[in-house]
């Protein structure tokens, strides 16, 4: 193929994405050309290259990975919403790569590369708005650790002494868990945090007492396991359509509830009155799980709305329309990965979606006033 028929913007993509991520990347060889191609053609602002191994995938969104896989992510986003041409595609595009948990690099890069040179100015408003998402990422992500339960768990393996043996005890079960977790239901996430509760009793009564700072730090680890692990089982393309999404929904809204009654029970009650190791200070606030949760209710709610909607105007195919209406409206959007920094843009495409379907939802309220007028027979029942 000469060089005038070669595509400049695949080219520089390509080239670049394969210096990064250590494959010869040709566009023949790809399973799946079509992120690349609405990326480049479309006003579409994201292109990720992620590689497991020798394993490589393309995808226009970021996608959670297993807890437990490494996956080298080449992120290629735009400044500009607009297609790529031979004049633009070097200086709207940026690139960057991510290595490890999707947390702890953003974490990393905010303090690091952008928080340093955000924060030196006089604006306050944005000093105060990067502080607050420092604090919102660093209840994810261990300053002095690996930050994840796996390498909390790793990091007591090479230690030697009985306080070190202890711990090593203590977390065997849970490990026993973590490694078959891939293949596990939702529903089964239950046991998980039994276990988890388990492990984080055993260590806070060991002969050498596990240390509060580093509980704490634990239990971010075992919360934030948790959420990608619901994250990995639900299918982010299939969300609006899928009929099994509901039900795995309402199971992984059981089983946060679940953790957070364990971590409050157990910092706000059973270790406050241990005497021989005291929780000192409050229970602990879980705002990234308590967030993570209502993010599942407010999925839950809007999916169940189509048929809702025609049970009350016993119309047949008013689901199938407000699903494809929601799906339309989310597009672009990946609902399950929760962050308080991307929340603001959940809540506006939440807001589009509900405007979206605003004139079916209006068509239904003479069917409600109805219901709920009193019958004429007895001024004080209500109709159903």
């Amino acid at each position: 193929m000469s060089s005038e028929s070669k595509d400049q913007r695949k080219t520089y993509i390509l080239r670049v994405a394969s210096y990064l991520i250590g494959l010869n990347i040709v566009e023949d060889k790809l399973k799946n050309t079509e992120p690349l191609e609405v990326f480049l053609d479309s006003n579409s602002n994201l292109l990720v290259f992620s590689r497991s191994e020798q394993k490589l995938e393309l995808s226009n969104k970021m996608k959670s990975s297993s807890p437990s896989s490494k996956v080298l992510r080449v992120v290629f986003y735009k400044t500009q919403s607009v297609p790529l041409n031979n004049d633009n595609y070097k200086s709207v595009v940026n690139v960057i790569s991510a290595n490890g948990t999707l947390n702890h690099v953003f974490l990393k890069s905010v303090q690091n590369v952008f928080g340093k040179e955000l924060t030196e100015g006089n604006n306050m408003q944005l000093i105060a708005a990067v502080n607050e998402l420092e604090e919102s990422l660093l209840a994810t992500v261990e300053m002095s650790g690996g930050g994840s339960l796996h390498d909390e768990i790793r990091s007591w393996r090479g230690q030697t002494g009985k306080a070190a043996n202890d711990y090593n005890e203590a977390f065997k079960n849970l490990q026993l868990l973590i490694e078959t977790m891939e293949e596990r239901r939702i529903d089964e996430l239950s046991e998980l945090v039994e276990t988890f509760e388990d492990t984080c009793d055993e260590l806070w009564n060991c002969t050498t007492p596990f240390p509060q700072s580093r509980m704490k730090m634990l239990i971010e680890y075992g919360s934030t396991y948790l959420c990608e692990a619901v994250t990995f089982k639900i299918d982010d393309s299939a969300i609006w359509r899928d009929e099994k999404v509901s039900e795995q929904l309402r199971s992984a809204i059981d089983v946060c509830d679940q953790m957070l009654l364990v971590i409050r029970l157990l910092t706000g009650q059973t270790w406050k009155r241990n005497p021989e190791h005291t929780w000192e200070g409050e229970p602990m606030e879980m705002k990234f799980l308590n967030g993570f949760r209502d993010r599942l209710d407010e999925i839950l709610s809007l999916r169940s709305l189509g048929s809702q909607l025609e049970d009350l105007l016993q119309e047949r195919g008013v689901r199938e329309e407000t699903q494809k209406t929601i799906e339309t409206a989310m597009r672009g959007m990946a609902p399950m990965a929760y962050n308080p920094f991307t929340e603001p843009n959940w809540k506006s495409r939440l807001l589009s979606a509900e405007r979206a379907i605003e004139a079916t939802i209006d068509r239904t309220l003479p069917i409600l006033k109805e219901r709920l007028a009193p019958s004429k027979g007895d001024s004080q029942s209500v109709s159903f």
